[in-house]
């Protein structure tokens, strides 16, 4: 592998990157920072996801698997449903004939668990409540958390580890505790270190120390080190070691070398690589290429452009939030400066993006050209320039921009959406001119008429989704890409009254 040195150069690379980003990207990278301080695509957001539920039957095969619970989510969320009505369409997707996602059980139950109260809402699928509990995935565990700061949960907990059999079936995917730092890694310092002293309290020592090892602050989580030194088998699954290849580097720490020193140079180089491109990846959300670049290429150089973006991201100037494309194309110039363009083309097309990210995707490579294409070309179909611009320099080959420039002249000019029929790629582009225009029910409207039935359940789901970050972001979660898999957690306020 390649060294990659002194991480000094990063303030060089950083020049590098905010000289070259031109002013059309640039300008295109801030219009949607501003526009995510409204809520007007609200009723967008209702329309696709509506009409994704109404989809679902004709679908056809496992495709309706993919469909529904986020459409279902994302209604609940903005029409703020009441317990009955929210039931109530819930049930309808699980009777509409398709086929059904095991993600609709977590829905519901999350749901229920924030009407109707813990106990109550475990008790919505008709099986034992604690069965339940003991098989529940992440979403419903994060809900039982959140309803009442842990008391529920750590109740329940003792309740299962009196029968053996749910014990078992609780514990075998959450590695005695080791996943279930990620339904709260998004609450305050304060909530996780009230939850930490809970556990630890209730005996769930192994839980509260990676808890407290999530904190930003971590003066507490030295505290427990020093109250369980002499357990080995404690510090083993949330000690130092195990925190550096875990628990540190989901929160996003400085680094790894804040707590443990013991290092040798060569060691604390290569745990400052793995932590940096881990973090970075986190903080892209629902995008994770460096991890992978990294690991196809084998240079360590990668990390410097995990770094870059790492500093980018905590001082504002990028906000992934709010604008995640903007993050994708700082990403992409990034290991462009550090690896080179060709290296950076070559690891990103061996490896593909899904289209739960965007309608476009396909290899990263792909899903990256098409970034930098509408960033490039945003201005203009904006009407802040009078020309689209030349070719960007970040494309790939395999972008044909003069098919770009062409239709960005053609819909520009237009008064209206023409009858005349568009036909092939050239749809999935003019779809995209339109969006960055602001003109979503034009660009929806014609993805309707011009789009194979087949390739639809994706844009919708895809502009449901965007407009959702517009929005309340019910779907954003910190490091969904890396930590979930993509899948949208979800959350719900607690409205139910506290349980005795």
């Amino acid at each position: 592998m390649q060294r990659s040195g002194s991480y000094e150069v990063v303030n060089t690379i950083m020049h590098h990157i905010f000289k070259s980003l031109s002013l059309a990207a640039t300008l295109a990278l801030s219009a949607s920072i501003t526009s995510a301080q409204t809520c007007q695509f609200e009723p967008q957001i209702n329309n696709l996801a509506e009409t994704i539920i109404e989809m679902r039957p004709s679908m056809g095969g496992y495709t309706s698997r993919r469909f529904g619970p986020n459409a279902a989510y994302l209604l609940l969320r903005y029409q703020d449903m009441p317990a009955a009505q929210g039931l109530a369409l819930i049930s309808q997707i699980r009777q509409d004939g398709a086929k059904q996602s095991n993600r609709l059980n977590d829905l519901e139950i999350a749901f229920s668990i924030s009407q109707l109260g813990v106990q109550a809402g475990l008790a919505t699928t008709g099986e034992d409540p604690l069965q339940v509990f003991a098989q529940a995935n992440l979403p419903v565990l994060r809900a039982i958390i959140l309803s009442d700061g842990g008391q529920s949960f750590f109740t329940l907990l003792h309740e299962i580890q009196s029968t053996p059999a749910l014990w078992q079936s609780f514990q075998q995917p959450y590695m005695k505790g080791m996943r279930l730092p990620l339904v709260i890694r998004d609450q305050s310092d304060a909530f996780k270190l009230n939850f930490a002293q809970m556990a630890e309290a209730n005996g769930e020592i192994i839980l509260a120390g990676l808890v407290m090892a999530n904190l930003a602050d971590l003066t507490e989580y030295s505290l427990f080190l020093s109250r369980h030194a002499d357990d080995a088998a404690i510090l083993n699954m949330a000690g130092e070691n195990n925190a550096d290849a875990y628990a540190l580097l989901q929160i996003g720490q400085t680094g790894p070398t804040e707590i443990r020193r013991s290092y040798t140079p060569a060691e604390r180089l290569q745990k400052q690589i793995g932590f940096d491109i881990y973090k970075a990846d986190i903080l892209s959300r629902e995008l994770a290429v460096l991890g992978l670049v990294y690991n196809l290429s084998g240079q360590d150089e990668v990390a410097l452009a995990a770094r870059q973006y790492i500093i980018a991201a905590q001082t504002g100037l990028i906000t992934p939030a709010d604008d995640p494309e903007a993050a994708w194309l700082f990403i992409h110039q990034a290991l462009i400066e550090a690896l080179g363009m060709q290296p950076t083309f070559e690891a990103l097309e061996q490896f593909e993006q899904p289209q739960t990210l965007r309608h476009f995707a396909g290899s990263a490579l792909q899903t990256m050209d098409w970034v930098v294409a509408k960033a490039e070309i945003a201005p203009y179909m904006r009407g802040e320039t009078d020309a689209p611009p030349p070719r960007p320099a970040l494309l790939s080959p395999a972008i044909n921009w003069d098919d770009w420039t062409r239709l960005a002249l053609t819909v520009r000019a237009w008064q209206a959406l023409p009858e005349a029929h568009i036909g092939g790629a050239d749809t999935q582009i003019v779809v995209e001119l339109l969006y960055l225009q602001g003109e979503i029910d034009r660009a929806i409207t014609l993805a309707t008429r011009e789009l194979p039935p087949k390739d639809l359940p994706n844009l919708y789901r895809d502009f449901m989704h965007r407009l959702d970050l517009r929005c309340a972001a019910y779907t954003d979660f910190p490091g969904k890409a890396i930590l979930l898999g993509g899948h949208t957690f979800f959350q719900f306020p607690a409205n139910a009254p506290s349980e005795p």
